[in-house]
């Protein structure tokens, strides 16, 4: 948005600055992964889980159907692997992936809604959050993640990889690539990715340093 003002009004060019998106480090922490919702899902520590927490609608396009496609790949090499679409609504394409590939529906897991004050619970669930959005920028979801130190798939438009700091904090995928998308997501589990990314308090602390709202209050004031 910024680039777009400049280039009609070139002389606002350094009277304009981005004011990100802020989250209290306070609120969002790492913690360890909740027995009670552990159980309620009959997950275990045997199952890598893969999450992505945003509301489902066929209107939109968060990516949950993306990432449901390009799930079976990932299966091969992770049979126990769980992926968990967290959040309320419904997507068509969604219920219509899942109604025809049975199998595939054994690994996904919908909580439908839940309660705000689950919500770092649930986040601490994950290994590995994606959400490759092809109509939105940088999520606010994105930052809550890596506040509490799961690391982040993203689109690589958007303002994404800018977010991301350009693949310090997490991977930028085309959203359209199911074959990219699934081999980030093997890759991250075969332990090939970058090692900042299986430092929980490396993603958090870098992520509060940008985007934790004492600097955002700096910002405003």
């Amino acid at each position: 948005v910024r680039s777009l003002i400049i280039d009609k009004l070139p002389n606002v060019k350094n009277k304009i600055f981005m004011l990100e998106s802020s989250i209290d480090g306070n609120q969002l922490k790492i913690k360890k992964k909740n027995k009670a919702l552990m159980t309620k899902y009959n997950l275990s520590e045997n199952n890598p889980i893969i999450m992505s927490l945003a509301r489902l609608s066929t209107s939109e396009d968060k990516g949950q159907n993306r990432v449901l496609k390009a799930l079976p790949k990932v299966l091969k090499k992770y049979p126990n692997l769980k992926y968990m679409i967290v959040g309320s609504g419904s997507d068509d394409r969604v219920d219509k992936i899942l109604k025809k590939n049975p199998i595939l529906a054994k690994n996904v897991i919908k909580t439908g809604e839940f309660k705000n004050i689950e919500r770092v619970d649930y986040l601490n669930i994950a290994d590995l959050y994606i959400l490759p959005s092809k109509l939105d920028g940088f999520l606010i979801t994105f930052i809550e993640a890596l506040a509490c130190g799961i690391p982040v798939i993203a689109s690589n438009k958007y303002g994404c990889p800018n977010g991301l700091l350009n693949g310090k904090l997490g991977f930028s995928v085309d959203p359209d690539d199911s074959d990219l998308i699934s081999k980030t997501i093997i890759s991250f589990f075969d332990n090939k990715a970058s090692k900042n990314f299986y430092d929980r308090k490396f993603l958090r602390r870098e992520t509060l340093a940008i985007y934790g709202l004492p600097l955002w209050n700096k910002k405003v004031n």
